[in-house]
């Protein structure tokens, strides 16, 4: 197993170097570093939608223990993730033509003011590097399919995988994302079916077969299992994973550099390529990872190492197993690099150049070469910071899997923080809101995820946070109306 992480090692540092190297004279331009050259269709942005979604650590990984703890009730967590696309189909128009001329952060304080164009800023770059850590720790834990409960070579893996991702974002930008997303989803997806088959097939060529397997599991193949929203974390926890999923691709920085990138002329074709990007995520991750976790319960009942088990069940056939560890390492790099990438633009464009310029264009950031000199020296300090923190969160729980998944809600919900704020820059015809609703949604937000953390628990905390937010931004606007009223009469 070894020799066949190493192999797929390699194999993942050659191509995706190569596909950055060819991206480098693009990036020289500062539009091509943070925007792609703004000239993306609807296949460069469904993969890269598909590529991001398809992460190792939050899809495959997570849906591999919901098929193997809760079964089939695990769709409609991916059911609301895929109706976020829908939402995004709706405001993609505004998007579009916003994301040419600022930042999300530059947006919303054109909106809101700067204060809460700072705020806003600071939560997004916390949630998004945190996730970028949390991504790269838990993927590298595919190690263990080599060597068993080894947290040091989990570092060695996690070391490379950031040093590539660095070299390329790095030469080829923006650009260079984008282009290895196109490559990275079809290998993911690739792997998850071929997985698959092979563990399906092993199962069918034991004693009873597939039929004495589910009828052992029967429960975990239903949609509408008790015991499987038990599994889950009851109610409150499927209702969070609700709460987060339908208003992210909008709320997100990721999603929003995505969509700068694209080329306002394509608007029709982008929005139908979002609706089947939705559609193409309910069966990959959704219904093909959950299966894979069912199956799994054949192999490792105790749901240990679930990245391990699942490799290690396929290591009779070499060519595959290989197959199957490059393929999951694309699925990591592709949803790490994006992260990366965002957290180091909002440094460079919305923390550190504190004066808001919004382009003449309406295609195009208003950014120069200092800006993209500034983002790649940003690029390694940002990962080493995220990653060592990743990695202490998961030393502080012993090097335990499902105890690093919690942090899971702790970078979600930060992002989350940005919901309605968002949602009502995007939706109303308004051209600005009271600052302190934007202060107080935001804020409240982010303390509902702390309370929720240190008192309640953590599948609390996306629901927590939408709502506390909606408050935040309800209280604000109409003690500021009132207060306006007053002064006016």
């Amino acid at each position: 197993m070894v020799s066949y992480l190493i192999v797929a090692l390699v194999a993942s540092i050659l191509l995706y170097s190569i596909v950055g190297w060819s991206e480098r004279r693009a990036a020289t331009q500062p539009h091509g570093y943070f925007q792609a050259g703004r000239n993306i269709g609807s296949t460069e942005l469904s993969g890269t939608y598909i590529a991001t979604s398809l992460a190792l650590a939050n899809a495959i990984f997570y849906f591999l223990w919901l098929g193997h703890t809760a079964g089939l009730v695990g769709l409609w967590i991916q059911l609301a993730w895929c109706l976020g696309f829908v939402v995004l189909w709706y405001f993609l128009p505004k998007m579009l033509v916003e994301s040419g001329k600022d930042t999300l952060h530059g947006y919303l304080g054109s909106r809101f003011g700067t204060t809460t164009a700072l705020l806003a800023a600071i939560v997004s770059f916390l949630g998004i590097g945190m996730n970028f850590g949390y991504e790269v720790i838990v993927g590298s834990t595919l190690a263990f399919s080599a060597w068993p409960e080894s947290v040091g070579a989990v570092a060695v893996v996690a070391t490379v995988v950031t040093l590539l991702i660095i070299v390329y974002c790095a030469v080829g930008g923006f650009v260079a994302v984008i282009r290895t997303d196109t490559f990275q989803w079809i290998f993911g997806s690739l792997a998850l079916v071929v997985a698959l088959v092979i563990i399906r097939s092993k199962i069918a060529d034991t004693p009873g077969g597939l039929g004495a397997f589910y009828e052992a599991n029967k429960s975990h193949f239903s949609l509408f299992s008790k015991t499987g929203i038990l599994a889950l974390g009851g109610a409150v926890a499927l209702l969070s994973n609700i709460a987060f999923s339908l208003p992210w691709q909008v709320c997100d920085v990721t999603s929003w550099q995505k969509v700068s990138a694209c080329d306002p002329k394509f608007l029709g074709q982008l929005r139908i390529g979002v609706l089947l990007t939705g559609l193409y995520l309910f069966f990959i991750p959704g219904l093909i990872t959950l299966l894979l976790g069912i199956y799994l319960r054949h192999f490792d009942p105790a749901g240990r190492s679930l990245l391990g088990s699942l490799v290690n069940a396929t290591k009779d056939s070499p060519l595959f197993t290989i197959f199957i560890l490059f393929g999951f390492l694309a699925a990591m790099i592709s949803t790490a690099d994006t992260f990366l990438i965002g957290a180091t633009q909002t440094l460079v464009l919305d923390l550190l150049k504190r004066r808001r310029v919004r382009s003449h264009s309406t295609n195009y950031l208003a950014v120069d070469a200092s800006h993209v000199r500034l983002a790649k020296l940003s690029l390694l300090p940002v990962a080493a910071t995220f990653s060592l923190f990743a990695w202490l969160y998961w030393s502080a729980h012993e090097y335990n899997s499902d105890g690093l998944f919690t942090i899971v809600y702790i970078v979600y919900s930060m992002q989350l923080s940005l919901t309605w704020v968002v949602i009502f820059s995007l939706f109303s015809q308004r051209s600005a809101f009271p600052s302190l609703a934007g202060l107080l949604s935001i804020g409240m937000g982010v303390s509902a995820n702390i309370i929720a953390y240190y008192f309640f628990s953590v599948d609390a905390m996306p629901i927590a946070c939408v709502l506390a937010s909606f408050s935040g931004f309800a209280i604000g606007y109409f003690a500021s109306s009132k207060g306006l009223e007053e002064r006016n009469g």
